[in-house]
C-alpha cells in the first residue's frame, strides 16, 4: 500500500528531495527509513542488522506490519532528510544507481554509523530483489580495499560465506561511490559461529588484496578485522560476510578471538574473562589495546565495557 500521499511530492527528475523518514530501531535511531511507498520501507528495513532475538523478533513483527500497511506502522517522529550534494549531483546519482538496478528505485534508506569518528555515507538503494547498498566517499581511496575483496571473492569463488557483488561504482564531481548488491530485502539473522575453512577464506582474501608492509610481522594473517554477528548474516538462504573496510593483516585468529567475544559480550549476565588457548592470546591483546582506544557512542559504551572485561583489558 502506497503512502505517497502522506509525503511531499518533491522529486526532481525522478531524484529523492524533501522525503519524510522515520528513524530505524527505537532505540538505535541509525537506520532512516522512508515511510513510502510500502516496498521502500520495508526494503529500508533490512539495514538494521539485528543480532539479539528479542530485536530481531520485533524487527521482524514491524516488518511484516510495515509490509501490509506502510510505514505509518513504525513509531517515532518524522523527519526530513537530504542527501548532502547540490541537487544537480543528487539528480544525477539517483539517475546512475536507476541504471545500476535496471529500474526506478522505490527510495532510498540512510545508515548512520554509530561510531562518531566513522562519518561516511552508506544507504540503500530500495529496489526490491534488485535492491543496492552503496558507500559515498570523497576519497576513493577508502572505497579500493573493499571493491578489491568483492572482485577477488567472486573471481575465486568461496565455500563457507559469499561477499556481496560489486555491482557498479561511479563519480559525480568530487563524490565517489560503489554500489553492492543487498545481502536480502527483509530481516536476516545472525550468525555466531564460522568454522575453520572460512577463517582461511578470510586469510587468503585479504592476503591477495593487501601488500604487506616491512613493519608486519611475518607471522601476521588477513583478517576482517570486524567479524561481529551484525556483518556475518543469514539471508537468502546463504551466509554473508559484509563491510570489509577494517580488513588486513593481523596476530593469528584475530578474527575468531574478536567474534567470540562479541558473541559472549551480546549474551546476559555479567562478562567473564575469556578462556584462551595459548596461541590465541597475542590477538586478545591486540584487540584489548585497539577497544580501549577506539572512540565510541555513548550508546555502544556498554558494550566496550564488557569487550574489554572479557579480553582482560
Amino acid at each position: 500500500m502506497a503512502e505517497s500521499s502522506s509525503a511531499p511530492s518533491a522529486r526532481a527528475g525522478g531524484a529523492p528531495f524533501g522525503e519524510i523518514y522515520v528513524r530505524f530501531p527505537p532505540r538505535w535511531h541509525n537506520v532512516l527509513v522512508p515511510i513510502g511507498p510500502a516496498a521502500a520501507t520495508t526494503t529500508a528495513m533490512s539495514l538494521y542488522t539485528a543480532s539479539k532475538p528479542i530485536p530481531l523478533a520485533a524487527q521482524y513483527g514491524l516488518w511484516l506490519a510495515a509490509k501490509a500497511i506502510g510505514g505509518r506502522a513504525l513509531p517515532g517522529p518524522r523527519e526530513t532528510w537530504s542527501l548532502p550534494f547540490p541537487r544537480s549531483v543528487t539528480a544525477s546519482m539517483w539517475a546512475a544507481w536507476a541504471r545500476a538496478v535496471g529500474r526506478e528505485p522505490d527510495g532510498i534508506a540512510i545508515y548512520e554509523r554509530l561510531q562518531s569518528g566513522r562519518q561516511n555515507l552508506t544507504l540503500m538503494v530500495c529496489a526490491g530483489a534488485r535492491s543496492m547498498l552503496v558507500r559515498i566517499r570523497r576519497d576513493p581511496a577508502s572505497l579500493e580495499l573493499e571493491r578489491a575483496i568483492s572482485t577477488i571473492a567472486h573471481e575465486r569463488g568461496t565455500r563457507c560465506f559469499r561477499v556481496p557483488r560489486l555491482i557498479e561504482s561511479g563519480q559525480i564531481d568530487e563524490w565517489h561511490w560503489v554500489g553492492y548488491e543487498a545481502m536480502s530485502s527483509r530481516p536476516h539473522a545472525p550468525r555466531f559461529r564460522l568454522d575453520g575453512d572460512g577463517y582461511q577464506e578470510i586469510s587468503a582474501l585479504v592476503e591477495v588484496a593487501i601488500r604487506r608492509a616491512a613493519e608486519v610481522p611475518d607471522h601476521w594473517r588477513g583478517a576482517h578485522r570486524d567479524l561481529t554477528p551484525w556483518n556475518l548474516r543469514r539471508g537468502r538462504g546463504t551466509t554473508w560476510l559484509i563491510d570489509w573496510e577494517d580488513a588486513d593483516l593481523a596476530p593469528p585468529h584475530a578474527d575468531a578471538v574478536y567474534l567470540r567475544a562479541i558473541a559472549s559480550a551480546l549474551r546476559p549476565g555479567p562478562p567473564r574473562r575469556m578462556r584462551l588457548r595459548p596461541e590465541e592470546r597475542e590477538a586478545s591483546t591486540y584487540w584489548a589495546a585497539i577497544i580501549a582506544d577506539r572512540e565510541t557512542s555513548p550508546v555502544e559504551q556498554r558494550l566496550r565495557q564488557r569487550l574489554l572485561a572479557l579480553l582482560g583489558g
